[in-house]
């Protein structure tokens, strides 16, 4: 079994231009890094949902597609989405 944490986050631009989204990470230090590498600066980060991968057969479809749809829902676009599960999907195989 493995987690992923996907946290929504309210930024600044260096432009002083206000952002909001969602970013997967281990960690909110890991987001801090990402956005800051992004050129944003955090202003507000927050743990959104907790994704929980398992294997087990018709089981593991079935969540495989609804970890999909959290990953949509929470605003991730579908490629970043897919690549990530796919990523999991080799630590499980």
């Amino acid at each position: 079994m493995k987690l992923h944490f996907i946290y929504r986050y309210n930024a600044l631009t260096y432009q002083g231009k206000w952002l909001s989204g969602n970013v997967v990470a281990q960690s909110k230090h890991e987001v801090i890094d990402q956005l800051i590498q992004q050129q944003k600066l955090p202003v507000k980060i927050r743990l959104y949902r907790v994704i929980i991968f398992q294997n087990s057969d018709k089981q593991y479809r079935i969540q495989l597609l609804e970890q999909l749809a959290l990953l949509l829902h929470s605003g991730l676009a579908l490629l970043p989405a897919l690549t990530l599960l796919k990523e999991e999907c080799r630590y499980l195989h």
